[in-house]
């Protein structure tokens, strides 16, 4: 124990102490092992050790986590955009976020993750020219880097005498 990382241990402590508060799997879970008589610190580390495994197949794994307790995957560039438009950042920090965590995704994820940026795009251009416009360009530019979208040539200035 001496040689321990101290604050690393203390830093896993408090996200478990805040998974237990705030996050529905972990709250009932250290609800369930409070229920068995279990100590409370125990039930912390039990978490913190959870919460450890899943970061590490996260972050090491260079793969899209699907966690057990949920049918449906998650779509981390909708779920980012989202949270970036409920939080009014500016889109020139919306778009390198986005491109940030682009890097990141798998490439055999791209069409998947394109799939509810596409649909937001379109229901952007549906609005028409009333909508934020740097948004639905801001979701192109993203679209194109996952490999989906239109293209659109530009016109050569041809006149066509047929």
């Amino acid at each position: 124990m001496r040689r321990a990382n101290h604050a690393l241990r203390a830093t896993i402590l408090g996200i478990a102490d805040n998974l237990i508060c705030c996050n529905h799997h972990f709250g009932v879970l250290a609800t369930g092992w409070r229920a068995a008589g279990k100590d409370p610190r125990l039930t912390h580390v039990k978490v913190g050790m959870r919460f450890t495994r899943i970061a590490f197949h996260m972050v090491a794994g260079r793969q899209v986590f699907r966690h057990p307790c949920l049918r449906e995957r998650s779509y981390i560039l909708d779920k980012l955009l989202a949270f970036h438009i409920e939080h009014q950042t500016p889109i020139p920090e919306t778009l390198q976020d986005l491109n940030y965590a682009l890097e990141q995704v798998p490439k055999k994820e791209y069409k998947a993750e394109a799939q509810p940026l596409a649909a937001r795009l379109e229901l952007l251009e549906h609005r028409g020219a009333k909508g934020p416009r740097p948004l639905s360009e801001a979701l192109a530019i993203v679209l194109a880097r996952l490999g989906v979208g239109k293209v659109q040539s530009s016109e050569s200035g041809e006149v066509n005498l047929a």
